[in-house]
């Protein structure tokens, strides 16, 4: 029950010093004629728990944004570029596809050739023994 008490406790303290500092730049907004000191506001402000907390959220949020945006920009780059890369090596692929093509046939040729040669010279062979 201590223990429900004091976190109660705390939890209407730092209430009570939020609200301080919020009647304080309030009346600073204001132009009131009570004597603020934006020093110590901020630093009322700062030392309050759920400050840091939610200036400890905003901070990772804004840096999960920045995150994600610099993977999406590179994605997006990466995507374009690829893009166009392969834009540019079309003719070329299409080159060396026919460069194969001529090598294959000129290569099958080749090979006819030796056969050819090889017959003949083995037909000679067998004609002077």
């Amino acid at each position: 029950m201590k223990a429900k008490w004091k976190s109660t406790e705390q939890g209407t303290h730092s209430l009570q010093q939020t609200i301080s500092a919020g009647k304080e730049m309030a009346a600073l907004a204001v132009g009131h004629p009570r004597k603020v000191d934006p020093k110590e506001i901020a630093r009322q402000l700062v030392k309050n728990p759920k400050v840091q907390r939610t200036t400890m959220l905003a901070g990772g949020a804004l840096a999960a944004a920045a995150i994600g945006k610099t993977i999406a920009q590179y994605t997006f780059y990466q995507t374009v570029v690829s893009r166009e890369i392969k834009k540019s090596l079309k003719p070329l692929c299409k080159q060396i596809d026919e460069l194969q093509t001529s090598v294959d046939e000129l290569s099958r040729q080749c090979d006819q050739m030796q056969k050819q040669l090889a017959q003949h010279k083995g037909g000679g062979r067998k004609e002077k023994e």
